[in-house]
C-alpha cells in the first residue's frame, strides 16, 4: 500500500506517522487506526466517568432531601446546580469529541478504500496474470468518458480535468514508476480524423510554455499540433506537481495526432467523423538509457 498515493489528503502528519509505523514494523494506516481507536476508548471512558459523577450528584441531592436535617441552604443548592451544569458541559464536550473522532475514522476508512481501488487497478487483469517486468509498464489512458476532455479543437482542458489528474492519475503513475523503476513519463496526445483549423502559436510558445515561462492557451492549425498541444498541457501539470518533481521524473509531451487507433494500429483515413474514443491522452512510462 503506497502512502505517497494519499499525500494530497494527508500531508505532513502522514509522513510522520509513516516513519513511526516503520519503527514499529507496521503500516501507517494500521498505526493511525490504532491511535484513533485508542483515543475513542479514552474519551468513552472519560464520558462514563462524567456520567457517574452526574449520577452521584443526583443521588447526593436526593439523599440530602431525604434526611431529617433542615432544608438545604440557597448556597448548597447553587453549588449543586453549578456541579450539574459543569457535568453536563463536560458531557457535551465529550460527545462532540467522540463525534469528531468518528468522522476522522470514517475519512480514514474512505481513504483506505480509495487506496485499495487504486491497487486493484494496478493489479494484473484476468487473462494477464503472466505480466511481468519484461512486458514493460502498463499504459494509462485518459479518455473523455472518464472526464478527461478538452474543448473542441482546443488544448483547453475541461472542467474537473486537472483535479482528477492529480487525485486519481498521479498516484497510479507513482505506483507504476516505483514498480518498474522508470524515470521517464511520455504524454501522448491523440485526436480523431476531423480536420483542425486555426492559427498555430506552437513555434512561438510551446517551449516557453513547457518550461513554465508563459501561460495562456496553445493554439493549433492541424491535428498533429492539436495532439501535441494537449499533451503539453497535461505534461506541464504533471511536471509542476510536487510528487512528480520529488521523484526526479522527466515528463515529455508527444503527438499521435489522428494516426494511431485505440488498438495501436495505424488508421487508414476512412473515418473522418466524431470518434470520442480516439480523442485521448496516453501516459506511457519507460526507463531511460541513463538509468541503471
Amino acid at each position: 500500500m503506497n502512502w505517497n498515493d494519499q499525500s494530497k489528503s494527508f500531508p505532513i502528519v502522514v509522513r510522520r506517522v509513516r516513519r513511526k509505523a516503520q519503527a514499529f514494523g507496521t503500516s501507517a494506516l494500521e498505526l493511525m487506526l490504532f491511535i484513533t481507536f485508542l483515543i475513542m476508548f479514552l474519551l468513552l471512558a472519560y464520558y462514563s466517568r462524567i456520567s457517574d459523577r452526574l449520577e452521584a450528584s443526583r443521588q447526593a441531592a436526593e439523599a440530602s432531601r431525604a434526611t431529617s436535617r433542615p432544608n438545604p441552604t440557597p448556597e448548597m443548592l447553587e453549588d449543586l446546580v453549578r456541579q450539574r451544569d459543569s457535568a453536563l458541559a463536560a458531557k457535551s464536550r465529550a460527545e462532540q469529541q467522540v463525534g469528531r473522532l468518528q468522522g476522522q475514522l470514517s475519512e480514514t476508512e474512505n481513504a483506505n478504500r480509495r487506496l485499495e481501488d487504486q491497487v486493484a487497478q494496478l493489479s494484473p487483469k484476468p487473462g494477464h496474470e503472466d505480466d511481468d517486468d519484461d512486458l514493460g509498464p502498463p499504459i494509462i489512458r485518459l479518455t473523455e468518458a472518464d472526464g478527461f476532455s478538452f474543448e473542441t479543437n482546443s488544448s483547453l482542458i475541461g472542467r474537473g480535468f486537472e483535479g482528477r489528474l492529480l487525485e486519481q492519475v498521479v498516484p497510479r503513475i507513482l505506483a507504476i514508476a516505483k514498480a518498474y523503476r522508470v524515470d521517464t513519463i511520455d504524454i501522448v496526445g491523440h485526436t480523431d480524423e476531423r480536420p483542425a483549423a486555426g492559427d498555430s502559436n506552437l513555434d512561438e510558445r510551446l517551449l516557453p510554455y513547457l518550461n513554465g515561462q508563459v501561460g495562456g492557451m496553445l493554439t493549433v492549425s492541424d491535428n498533429a499540433g492539436l495532439g501535441l498541444a494537449r499533451a503539453a498541457v497535461v505534461a506541464r501539470i504533471l511536471a509542476l506537481e510536487a510528487r512528480i518533481r520529488e521523484g526526479g521524473y522527466q515528463v515529455l509531451p508527444m503527438s499521435g495526432a489522428q494516426v494511431i487507433l485505440t488498438d495501436g494500429t495505424i488508421a487508414d483515413g476512412s473515418d473522418p467523423g466524431d470518434v470520442p474514443d480516439r480523442r485521448r491522452i496516453e501516459i506511457r512510462m519507460r526507463r531511460s538509457d541513463s538509468r541503471p
